[in-house]
């Protein structure tokens, strides 16, 4: 750490180039992206972090969460558009779990998508259901998501048999040419539907 803050009194009180941070033992950090705007870097002191790991001991941390134990919290706008968070409990989790395995016919050897965003609440949807039930997650790459054609070939490369798929998108998939896939459930939302596929 002392290293890091002598290059930075050298440097006039900013971080240093990423050429010289890669010299200093014990940190790690995003490299400078000229592409982003706001070119902002985050250092992880990773000495400071292994010292907190150490002082936990080796053994398992003991589970004290119940069905009434919050699982994360989500946050939505609603039609206030003023930004509201809601608890989500485990029992709640478990529910949606269940009632999708249930009606979309998810098991162990199921293969989905994660597509929405993370900060979408059908992202949770687009993750839980899939691994408490054994089967796989395929996150979707956002080049990917920008091009039907691409999703589609993802659809068939990774034999793909669940996907959540947001309206837009869902209906620039309708117009195009698909192969022969594994997709058993296209699901989709956030918008009403405007066009419909042709069978």
């Amino acid at each position: 750490l002392n290293e890091l803050i002598e290059h930075i009194m050298e440097n006039g009180g900013k971080l240093p180039t990423d050429e010289v941070l890669e010299t200093i033992a014990g940190i790690a950090f995003l490299p400078r992206d000229k592409k982003r705007k706001n070119n902002g870097r985050e250092i992880l002191y990773v000495n400071l972090i292994q010292e907190s790991i150490n002082a936990c001991g080796v053994s398992n941390p003991v589970r004290n969460e119940n069905e009434d134990s919050l699982a994360y919290v989500l946050f939505t706008s609603g039609s206030t558009g003023k930004p509201k968070g809601v608890e989500v409990d485990h029992s709640g989790v478990m529910n949606l779990c269940r009632w999708h395995q249930r009606v979309f016919e998810v098991t162990e050897t199921s293969r989905a998508t994660q597509i929405a965003s993370m900060g979408f609440d059908a992202a949770g949807w687009e993750v839980w259901p899939y691994l408490s039930a054994g089967a796989s997650v395929s996150i979707v790459p956002r080049e990917v998501t920008l091009d039907p054609n691409q999703l589609i070939a993802l659809f068939a490369a990774q034999e793909i048999t669940h996907s959540f798929v947001p309206t837009p998108l869902t209906e620039r998939l309708i117009d195009c040419d698909w192969p022969k896939v594994s997709l058993a459930y296209l699901l989709t939302g956030g918008d009403r539907l405007s066009r419909h596929p042709h069978e």
